[in-house]
């Protein structure tokens, strides 16, 4: 038989409740400790591996522990340009739209301790927040750097004040942002591939990405219906971790909501060319010919033996009379 390349394929089917948790709650960094998944054979060339299905809940919010910190202060313009002290805002967490934001930051700033107030509104043209100081005794600083909210809001790469303007406030400099996370990045050491992201502008662990395709507390579905698969850099697999990132590269906090996710690896071996057989007609044909051939092999070797035996007892000076 020639020898070509075979493959085969093993079906891995992963639920987070029954794997270790290394980040809590979140939910979005398990460890399976499988004993061997895949080892390596003589004849294995490499292996590649596919997400098949995923069953992921919405259980994420826009506005999280990772971005719900306004970090600000009060300065007065009354002519003393004394700097009231520095205050943190801390945005509930939660699933918000641009009236529930409004509300809660218009709320927190009542609370905030320095005794101001100030309204946040949006505008319907431009999507912007815009924030008024209630006169034009104070101004307020929002710090770029150390606010986690800056997307959110509308902020980025810089310090921005926000004053009373003729009773017209001040706009965020871009469109508030509360899409929340688009875009779901599957991460492996142990199965890691030749991927890329804009990212890290190289190759990495990540082994696919799933469009977020669900409103919130819905259930976000995967299917692989174009059967692509990733060729990986390890030839064999034990331990199976798997890690769940934003297009931001941060962990998703699943809020200890359980995900599912179907993976296939296949093995890809120099091996031997097995003919696939089709109907029972067929395999009979081919059984009785390979019988056939060994009865003929056979026959042809009783008599190529007998012939050499009788030639055997010829005598030499008669040889030329069998000839």
């Amino acid at each position: 038989m020639s020898k070509e390349i075979v493959s085969r394929s093993k079906l891995i089917i992963l639920n987070a409740t029954d794997g270790e948790q290394l980040n809590g709650d979140f939910n979005s960094d398990i460890l399976f400790n499988f004993t061997d998944v895949i080892k390596r054979h003589y004849n294995t060339l490499y292996l590649t591996v596919s997400i098949q299905s995923a069953e992921i809940p919405y259980s994420f919010y826009n506005v999280s522990e990772l971005t719900n910190i306004i970090y600000y202060t009060i300065q007065d313009t009354g002519g003393l340009g004394s700097l009231y002290s520095n205050y943190t805002m801390n945005i509930a967490e939660g699933n918000y739209n641009a009236t529930t934001f409004i509300t809660e930051f218009n709320a927190k700033f009542l609370t905030g301790g320095h005794g101001k107030t100030a309204t946040l509104s949006i505008s319907s043209l431009t999507g912007k927040f815009n924030l008024k100081p209630s006169d034009d005794t104070f101004e307020i600083l929002i710090y770029n750097t150390t606010t986690t909210a800056q997307r959110i809001i509308g902020m980025k790469n810089q310090d921005t004040t926000f004053s009373y303007n003729s009773d017209e406030g001040t706009s965020f400099i871009f469109p508030a942002n509360l899409l929340g996370t688009q875009k779901i990045k599957i991460f492996s050491k142990s199965l890691s591939c030749d991927n890329l992201t804009s990212h890290h502008l190289a190759s990495n662990d990540m082994i696919d990405a799933v469009s977020v395709n669900a409103s919130p507390f819905e259930l976000i579905s995967y299917s692989n219906t174009n059967a692509k698969e990733s060729h990986m850099k390890s030839t064999e697999v034990s331990q199976i971790d798997i890690t769940l990132k934003d297009e931001y590269n941060n962990e998703i906090d699943f809020n200890g909501i359980d995900w599912s996710i179907s993976l296939v690896i296949t093995e890809y071996l120099y091996g031997e060319n097995i003919i696939p057989l089709g109907s029972l007609d067929d395999i009979y044909s081919h059984k009785r010919n390979i019988v056939l051939d060994d009865i003929k092999k056979s026959k042809k070797i009783k008599i190529e033996k007998k012939d050499k035996d009788e030639n055997a007892f010829i005598d030499k000076e008669l040889q030329f009379l069998a000839e």
